[in-house]
């Protein structure tokens, strides 16, 4: 969640901070505002965690290369310290009734089953709560585009005496992304939260230009 207080951006999370599962009972753990370990989530260890769901960096950069009739271009766009609330989680990491009649993500193969486990997976039944580990790093640096071209040579086209130039080109979109982001993808989602949205696809795109 968000809270407005003096002194503190307004996009700061205010939620309750996990401090991982208890491997003795599979329990979930949370600190309180003391920095105490508890058991017992309520609305009283709601508190600011560092984690800020706007980015404070952002941009882009492009970059342009020729060589004879051959060329490149690369367009780089990239984001820092943003974190993200994945919702899809309550369907995909729920240790609840949900968990024999949804597809799940491979991490609750690590749900907690036996005591001394050491997992941040709760035991199951355990109740679905909001909290700091609900949010995942948004950070990403991803390649684009990237353009391959090839212009064929004048005395080629002179030989045509109807095309004056003519080019041909490769284009790749969204072909690299650099993240630590645990959803399925760091540029998708609604303000400060993913639910299950497609993410963007990888493109090709194959084409030529003639000027007559």
């Amino acid at each position: 969640g968000l809270k407005y207080q003096v002194g503190y951006s307004s996009s700061l999370v205010y939620t309750a901070v996990r401090a991982g599962v208890d491997p003795e009972d599979g329990s979930p753990m949370w600190y309180d505002r003391n920095g105490n370990l508890t058991k017992t989530y309520s609305d009283d260890l709601m508190q600011f965690c560092g984690k800020d769901t706007n980015a404070e960096w952002s941009g882009g950069f492009s970059t342009n290369f020729s060589w004879k009739d051959l060329g490149v271009q690369a367009d780089f766009s990239f984001i820092g310290d943003r974190w993200i609330f994945l919702n899809e989680r309550y369907y995909t990491m729920n240790p609840q009734n949900l968990l024999f009649n949804s597809n799940f993500e491979t991490k609750m193969l690590d749900i907690w089953t036996t005591p001394g486990q050491v997992t941040d997976i709760p035991k199951y039944g355990t109740p679905y709560r909001h909290d700091s580990s609900r949010f995942s790093n948004a950070s990403f640096i991803r390649l684009k585009n990237l353009s391959l071209s090839y212009s064929l040579p004048k005395k080629w086209l002179e030989k045509t005496k109807a095309i004056s130039n003519a080019k041909i080109y490769l284009t790749g979109r969204n072909l690299l992304t650099i993240t630590d982001f645990e959803g399925y993808d760091p540029e998708v989602g609604y303000g400060n939260a993913t639910s299950g949205m497609y993410p963007n696809s990888r493109q090709f795109v194959i084409g030529a230009e003639i000027v007559f």
